[in-house]
């Protein structure tokens, strides 16, 4: 076939058309997903108000157990987490009254494994 047959036929042209517009699409949704995904990395400020709501929920979680009470947190994320992931946790220290009881010191250390998804040997328990 002659290129000058094939693109003189109407049906040929509008094919032709449509796979442009089509590659002018992708090339522009790829662009902009690269910019949108450039801009939701998280910063250093997104990083540390990770932690915080981290840290409060445990707070809150572990002030509900029977025997413990005034509870602190502090914990640490491997890194920054990016847009849609969930951040991996380091390490946590739980500074609490109550865990002098090895059973309750357990019960501490099982609970915050369980939520924050971490080794036990990771969890540091001691009483306020």
């Amino acid at each position: 076939m002659e290129i000058k047959k094939f693109f003189s036929s109407k049906g040929n042209l509008w094919l032709i058309l449509a796979a442009a517009a089509g590659l002018l699409l992708l090339f522009f949704s790829a662009g902009r997903e690269g910019n949108t995904a450039a801009a939701q990395e998280s910063t250093p400020e997104a990083f540390e108000l990770c932690e915080e709501r981290l840290e409060e929920r445990l707070v809150a979680l572990l002030s509900e157990m029977d025997g413990i009470s005034d509870v602190s947190v502090m914990l640490t994320l491997e890194d920054v987490p990016k847009s849609n992931q969930r951040p991996r946790v380091r390490g946590v220290a739980i500074v609490c009254r109550g865990c002098e009881d090895s059973s309750v010191k357990l019960r501490i250390v099982m609970l915050a494994s369980g939520a924050l998804g971490i080794a036990s040997d990771k969890i540091f328990v001691s009483p306020a």
